[in-house]
């Protein structure tokens, strides 16, 4: 890498993205960490978006464009991006989201100081298509709590959001083209096994969501089909065998989805247990593991969720399924929850799964 390379390459892939786009490119170039290109993969878009890019490349020489001769995918673009990149650090930015001005000197600040760490995200808002914010997504964490939900799903979150290690990532052979969609998942679960990941408390960007353009919106199903075949790869990596579809679902639906799909609880639990147990023994060979404070944190996870989702049932119609929640509690760590049931502290569960400290 040449000496005079930016310490940061902000890469960016559009594909008829020219309502948001102006706003979005103006939140990377008011960053107060200034040393950084900016590369632009215009996916040959046939609306506006490339007359847009050449007039803003004319007023800042940081950007860099790259027009696509014909449409090939945000993962794909996003390799290209790669390998043109000089910068030590790859910063991604999503044409539809607002970074907030700090956002580049907090990553870059971390991953300096933390040479373990090959990625870092942060917090964020949600923003509607008028750009009013109507919910905080606070997913903070430290290594071994967001490697272990990773293995259920994508805990870090906003793609957009993601600053990692260039040389790590080429390393491990960039973004895997089998994925159009759910592909910063797929790479995240590669590269949890080379470093660190770590998203920070700190708010750093309006995440633009539910507008008409947007891939989540469009291509919901086949992304959720995607993410769930990581999810399957995740967890065979870890247990050293596979698990049925609908063990998968359910493993899922448990930290994120709705409790009440849930086939089998006992099942459930019996999978969480594996998977909990070969987890700990993998991540102990790891130098960054923190020791067995790490376990019985991650246990407290578990166990703060099956309480949580007690709270969904009303007695009277779910009192059967609430039972057998509350069993898997007591018998995930009878003396905690023992605690917590006696301090009524349940009720305020939603609250108290906080990420825990880096």
């Amino acid at each position: 890498m040449s000496i005079l390379a930016p310490k940061i390459s902000v890469l960016m892939g559009v594909y008829n993205g020219s309502c948001y786009l102006r706003e979005s490119v103006s939140s990377i170039l008011n960053q107060t960490f200034s040393n950084f290109e900016f590369v632009i993969i215009d996916d040959a878009s046939n609306d506006n978006t490339w007359d847009i890019l050449t007039s803003l490349s004319k007023q800042d020489e940081r950007i860099k464009l790259i027009r696509n001769k014909q449409n090939i995918g945000l993962t794909r673009s996003l390799n290209k991006g790669l390998v043109i990149a000089q910068g030590e650090l790859i910063a991604r930015q999503d044409a539809d989201d607002i970074s907030l001005p700090i956002r580049f000197e907090k990553q870059v600040q971390f991953l300096d100081q933390r040479p373990s760490a090959v990625l870092v995200s942060g917090c964020y808002e949600y923003i509607d298509a008028e750009g009013i914010s109507f919910k905080t997504v606070r997913v903070a964490g430290g290594p071994d709590i967001t490697a272990w939900y990773l293995l259920f799903y994508n805990r870090i979150g906003a793609h957009g959001l993601a600053m990692f290690r260039r040389q790590v990532v080429a390393e491990i052979g960039g973004y895997s083209e089998d994925y159009r969609y759910s592909q910063d998942y797929e790479l995240w679960s590669r590269l949890v096994d080379t470093g660190d990941l770590v998203v920070l408390p700190d708010v750093l960007q309006l995440y633009r969501r539910d507008h008409d353009s947007s891939i989540s919106v469009k291509f919901s199903s086949v992304q959720q089909d995607l993410a769930l075949q990581v999810t399957a790869q995740n967890i065979t990596n870890v247990i050293g065998e596979g698990m049925s579809k609908e063990a998968l679902i359910d493993l899922r639906n448990f930290w994120v989805g709705q409790y009440l799909e849930i086939q089998d609880i006992g099942a459930l639990y019996a999978n969480l247990k594996k998977i909990h147990r070969a987890f700990i023994q993998q991540r102990s060979k790891i130098a960054s593991y923190s020791g067995t404070g790490v376990s019985r944190r991650l246990g407290d996870v578990v166990l703060l969720r099956f309480l949580c989702w007690t709270n969904l049932f009303s007695s009277s119609h779910d009192w059967h399924r609430k039972a057998k929640v509350i069993r898997c509690a007591f018998l995930w760590n009878p003396v905690k929850a023992i605690n917590l049931f006696s301090r009524r502290a349940f009720r305020n569960l939603p609250r108290s799964i906080k990420t825990f400290p880096i």
